[in-house]
């Protein structure tokens, strides 16, 4: 696990370790009388409270701040904003794609305008809903500036303007279908028109699908053939 930690993301291994070193100094102070048991549900109490806790108790949260530490680790490396922009716009615009095309076959969504806004209304890129402010009506998507957009997660990529990962959702659903997105960075909506030609999957979601996880599925469970003695 620390390797694949390191390799990804070396910038959080120094976080992880500094907290485990405080929780290890409360514990000690507990058990010496030193720390009083209603400081510490206070501070728990306090950490209960911030949206870091809320997003990772949601697949979709976890999502999030699995995102939010590989944004941490481009901007590190990256030379630049536009570079750091580029490669995160890459990375959501092949993860959105597939995405969608995971979340429609698992629940045998239609395809249409009516699949592409249920498909959309449960993809990662919009939740959670308490976290990304995006509201949904007859046939468009509103999305006001949120606390998702001050982490600068995948719904800060998108806009007027910046539509890769959103088309690539649209596509992966119904290719003769446009995502349309008008307004400002802080509100805009997203519409559908037809496509003049089909759209085709973009290169990015071609090359997320690579990924030997890119096809997983859940199998039918089956008993072990142990004989008990």
């Amino acid at each position: 696990m620390w390797k694949e930690l390191l390799r990804i993301a070396p910038d959080l291994i120094p976080l992880i370790i500094q907290t485990v070193m405080d929780v290890e100094r409360v514990l000690t102070g507990i058990k010496r009388g030193e720390v009083r048991k209603s400081r510490v549900m206070s501070i728990i109490g306090n950490i209960l409270d911030t949206k870091d806790y809320f997003l990772g108790r949601t697949p979709d949260g976890q999502m999030q701040l699995l995102n939010l530490s590989f944004v941490l680790a481009v901007k590190n490396r990256a030379t630049d904003a536009a570079q750091v922009a580029d490669i995160c716009t890459k990375q959501l615009t092949g993860v959105a794609g597939l995405g969608a095309e995971r979340i429609r076959r698992a629940l045998d969504l239609p395809g249409g305008a009516d699949g592409v806004w249920a498909t959309l209304e449960l993809h990662p890129l919009v939740n959670p809903s308490g976290y990304v402010d995006a509201e949904f009506s007859s046939g468009a998507m509103r999305v006001r500036r949120s606390a998702a957009h001050d982490d600068g997660t995948w719904i800060d990529l998108c806009g007027p303007g910046r539509t890769a990962a959103l088309q690539a959702i649209t596509t992966a659903v119904d290719p003769g279908l446009t995502a349309v997105v008008t307004g400002s960075d802080a509100d805009w909506t997203m519409t559908l028109a037809p496509a003049e030609h089909p759209h085709t999957e973009s290169g990015e979601v071609a090359v997320t699908k690579f990924s030997g996880g890119s096809d997983f599925v859940f199998q039918p469970r089956r008993s072990l053939p142990l004989t008990v003695v």
